[in-house]
């Protein structure tokens, strides 16, 4: 049974940035739906990874589904800047890495 889920949200808690880092397929594409632009793995970096990790507080999260071949979940996170957005995420998998991903987000009012 597929456990990317668990290992993603397992390297982000233990700031485990080579667990995190091969998740991910070689092949790998996260398609940015405000610039309708692909962002391939090779012009990721490192740095990007260990800031998500170390800045943004994951307040809650949940598998929705995940088999072989996708892995959806949902995130409430808030960020350095005060912002807090509903994110929810889909990957095809790929060899048993995430291959393709894509978010749809949703701002959320901040914390009183």
């Amino acid at each position: 049974m597929p456990k990317s889920y668990e290992k993603m949200f397992s390297s982000i808690k233990n700031q485990d940035t080579d667990l995190f880092w091969n998740l991910f397929h070689d092949d790998y594409e996260f398609l940015i739906h405000s610039t309708n632009t692909i962002v391939k793995k090779n012009e990721t970096s490192i740095n990007r990874i260990i800031r998500l990790m170390t800045e943004v507080e994951i307040e809650s999260r949940r598998c929705i589904f995940e088999n072989e071949e996708i892995l959806i979940y949902h995130i409430i996170g808030s960020y350095p800047d005060g912002t807090r957005e509903a994110v929810l995420t889909s990957c095809l998998l790929k060899d048993g890495q995430i291959w393709r991903q894509e978010n749809g987000a949703t701002r959320l009012e901040n914390k009183e």
